[in-house]
């Protein structure tokens, strides 16, 4: 019984997703109307959304359907080559979003792509902000190396929908240059450079003792 209904349903999905590309091709996605759509099928109105929450849900409904039948198309045609899919070749929700070059891709409900940073290079810059902010005013790094390192990671970022959270880092980082900064390198090489004074002084007073006693 449940098999039935099952074929039922889709059954009833095709025709209305068909009427749903017939009617994309007279005019844009975004005037066609759930009344139209049902029209075309004879049915009735509120039948649409026993199936579908709008028309951009069927839209991607025709988009699942159409790849998987391309998938299996596409190992027909491998195996007559002599080649097999593997098992991890499956056909992937869109709006789930994956993972590529560093960003996370997903699609919205009316079909918009978004690329956002990953959290993990997130995560990265923002401890590495934290150890600039140590060693910056540490004296070990200059504002030059960091603003190298910086804009090096925002060319990247500037790829994806990224505008807030570049903004958010930027203002981290100018937090950073606010400390005050201490000369540490400077410090110790004159402190090494006062305590080699005595001894090397003593060596030269002990140089001329040993010179003296030998004339």
């Amino acid at each position: 019984m449940k098999k039935r209904t099952y074929e039922a349903s889709n059954a009833a999905k095709r025709q209305i997703c068909t009427v749903l590309k017939e009617l994309m091709t007279q005019k844009p996605l975004n005037r066609i109307t759930v009344a139209e759509i049902m029209r075309g099928c004879g049915m009735a109105r509120q039948h649409f959304y026993y199936h579908f929450d709008n028309v951009y849900d069927a839209v991607r409904w025709i988009f699942e359907e159409e790849a998987v039948a391309l998938l299996a198309a596409a190992r027909v045609k491998f195996a007559e080559l002599g080649y097999e899919l593997n098992e991890k070749t499956v056909i992937f929700p869109l709006r789930h979003g994956i993972d590529f070059c560093g960003f996370h891709v997903y699609l919205t409900r009316t079909g918009k792509t978004v690329r956002k940073l990953r959290k993990s290079s997130k995560k990265r810059m923002k401890r590495r902000i934290k150890k600039w902010e140590r060693d910056y005013a540490a004296g070990l790094i200059s504002k030059e190396k960091i603003e190298q390192s910086f804009q090096s990671w925002c060319a990247h970022a500037k790829h994806g929908d990224t505008h807030q959270l570049i903004r958010e880092m930027r203002k981290r980082l100018d937090r950073v240059y606010q400390q005050p900064v201490k000369e540490n390198g400077n410090e110790q090489k004159d402190q090494r450079s006062f305590s080699r004074q005595p001894r090397q002084a003593q060596r030269e007073w002990g140089c001329q003792k040993v010179h003296h006693a030998r004339l």
